[in-house]
């Protein structure tokens, strides 16, 4: 008579209606727990650290005729125009920074809140740590 021959191992688990199951078990939910949250806290931690680089970085004129936009740099025409509104440098580099800090703080709270509730999918845990990654 022949002995049965153990299976292999397989890595997809099907559910009773045939579609796998995206979870995460033992020690490997655990590791993807302890990184999400190391990362969640790295990147706050440099958002906080990098504010004060960030406000000074406002107050520099960007020179040349090549300006990047999405930096915030003002040049010495925007600086004019800022004074022609009654608005001074100060203002608005607080207002790129308030700005900037609604938008990490609200990827942040939505990575946040898909990791609480979908702590264990790997597709949750995929979406949360995209949000939290963003390059803001």
């Amino acid at each position: 008579m022949n002995s049965p021959v153990p299976s292999t191992h397989t890595t997809a688990k099907f559910s009773q209606s045939g579609t796998t199951d995206n979870r995460l078990h033992g020690q490997w939910l655990v590791i993807a727990h302890v990184t999400l949250i190391a990362v969640f806290g790295l990147v706050l931690a440099l958002f906080i650290a990098s504010i004060p680089t960030y406000f000074a970085y406002l107050h520099t004129f960007a020179t040349g005729n090549v300006v990047n936009l999405t930096a915030g740099q003002l040049t010495q025409n925007g600086v004019r125009n800022l004074h022609v509104l009654g608005l001074s440098i100060d203002f608005y580099a607080s207002y790129h920074i308030v700005l900037n800090a609604i938008f990490v703080f609200g990827f942040l709270m939505v990575g946040g809140m898909i990791f609480w509730r979908k702590a264990d999918d790997r597709m949750g845990l995929f979406t949360a740590f995209a949000l939290l990654t963003d390059e803001r």
